[in-house]
């Protein structure tokens, strides 16, 4: 699998990245970052514990992330998080419904990635 490939199969956005980064040798490196990142375990955390305010910080830098390395179809999912998050007082039902939107697309995500780097590195 080659990184157009990997992006294909994870519904990122290929063509935005390498526009930005155009070595692929730079892009699997940052993919390799993306999985050491911890905010998404971070995110995961502070919804269990229903702290809004730390949960809102990791899901914006999550989506930052998500943005920086063109991974759209997490981004679209945390962006909703992000907002609801943003405007609630508390962890509402409905953010506890989007980050398992989120927990989806990031565990499917993350599953691709390692698929990729073992075949590639």
């Amino acid at each position: 699998m080659n990184t157009k490939q990997c992006y294909d199969k994870l519904g990122g956005d290929y063509e935005d990245l390498s526009g930005r980064i155009p070595d692929d040798a730079l892009i699997t490196r940052f993919l390799c970052g993306f999985l050491k990142d911890p905010s998404f375990q971070t995110l995961n955390e502070q919804i269990e514990c229903g702290n809004r305010d730390e949960a809102f910080c990791a899901a914006y830098t999550l989506k930052g992330i998500c943005a920086n390395l063109s991974l759209t179809t997490l981004y679209v999912s945390v962006s909703a998080l992000t907002e609801e998050l943003r405007t609630a007082n508390n962890v509402s039902e409905s953010a506890m419904t989007l980050f398992r939107k989120v927990r989806q697309d990031y565990t499917e995500i993350t599953d691709v990635i390692r698929e990729y780097l073992n075949r590639n590195t």
